[in-house]
């Protein structure tokens, strides 16, 4: 039966003016649908018909009489409606009933755990020296031209310039925090960065004279101090941030799309090939193979992760399983993942047993930890 074909024969149904034999055709189809769909699916309260009847029914343009029972309302409505509820049911991911196996699986996960991230990181100096930078102790690591590096009681590397006029020698240090780290660093001029898990930057002790200029790879947030007369450049990939002062987040993983976000203020991007993009805030830029795709987003749900917390709003469960590979140092399934979103918003601190079971029971995708590697059940 067509979509029209429905629509005529709702209104002859409201109108009281059905065959005898299209009324029986009716009662028929609403014994059917009640064979067919589940009762999860299919609600026999009164009050899901009529909800039913009327969305049916403002469909077809008409409203319903009061001619007929709700319960033979309800025959018609099913006609209109099956196959929009078949699609629905059959087509589209949807929350699994838990028959046990869920939580099994929960209890399970919950005994091969892996821990959340911490802030964790390896400072290379520019002599080659590596320091761990893991517990929250405060101590002076090094004072190089002229610029005495700390960290402080809050786990948060500290750059200051000890003498009256730092040298201005290139020297460079490199910040790296593994998969399961996360770190925060005070640069020489006083910009603020926090590192995201598995990212590396390269920045000079001191900055020149003429610009503020440093590379990055993996995902951090930016707060850059203001000068009007030194430019702060991001390098990351073929891509360059340049800003006088503001905030932002870039992510430039590798294999993954190079994408940039504001916070406030204004950015200018740059490639080699491409026209410079300026950005809003609010706008969020992905780096394509011949320009930027710029689109809106929440800035608070991009640099959540900054503030201990996962936000996800329709993510797809690669780049969900993508995050939490590198958060909780494991390997992600070598499995073809499902083509579904997420939606949460769940506390970076928790363990990955959690984080799974909110995905098992909001998605019917399900994972088990198995040492250091995720594996789709």
């Amino acid at each position: 039966m067509t979509e029209k074909e429905v629509a005529a024969l709702l209104k002859k149904y409201a109108a009281g003016q059905c065959t005898p034999e299209e009324e029986a055709f009716m009662d028929k189809w609403y014994a059917d649908l009640e064979n067919r769909l589940p009762d999860q699916v299919f609600d026999h309260s009164p009050a899901a018909h009529e909800n039913i009847w009327q969305r049916a029914l403002e469909k077809s343009g008409d409203r319903p009489s009061n001619r007929k029972p709700i319960y033979l309302w309800a025959a018609a409505a099913a006609i209109a409606m099956i196959i929009a509820i078949s699609i629905w049911y059959f087509h589209i991911p949807r929350v699994t009933p838990d028959t046990g196996n869920t939580q099994d699986l929960y209890a399970y996960n919950q005994a091969n755990d892996r821990p959340a991230g911490r802030h964790k990181a390896v400072l290379t100096l520019a002599n080659g020296k590596e320091v761990i930078l893991n517990d929250s102790s405060t101590n002076t690591i090094k004072e190089q031209h002229g610029v005495t590096i700390t960290k402080n009681s809050k786990g948060q590397l500290v750059y200051t310039i000890s003498s009256g006029s730092a040298d201005t020698r290139a020297a460079y240090n490199t910040i790296t925090t593994p998969n399961g780290g996360q770190y925060e660093v005070f640069l020489p001029d006083g910009s603020h960065v926090i590192l995201n898990a598995a990212t590396t930057l390269k920045y000079p002790v001191t900055f020149s004279k003429r610009f503020r200029q440093v590379h990055l790879s993996g995902e951090a947030y930016f707060e850059i101090r203001s000068d009007a007369s030194r430019p702060f450049l991001v390098i990351s990939g073929t891509q360059t941030v340049k800003v006088l002062g503001t905030h932002f987040n870039i992510s430039c993983y590798p294999h993954e799309s190079v994408t940039t976000t504001l916070a406030e203020g204004s950015i200018q991007l740059t490639n080699g090939h491409l026209l410079p993009k300026i950005l809003q805030p609010g706008q969020q830029a992905t780096l394509t193979t011949d320009n930027w795709q710029v689109t809106p987003v929440d800035p608070s749900d991009v640099i959540s992760w900054k503030d201990g917390l996962f936000v996800f709003r329709h993510t797809p469960v690669k780049s969900v399983l993508q995050q939490l590979c590198r958060w909780y140092d494991v390997e992600a399934p070598d499995t073809e993942l499902p083509d579904i979103t997420f939606d949460g918003e769940i506390p970076r601190d928790q363990p990955l047993s959690e984080l799974l079971n909110v995905i098992a029971e909001n998605s019917h995708v399900k994972f088990k930890i198995t040492g250091r590697k995720i594996i789709q059940q």
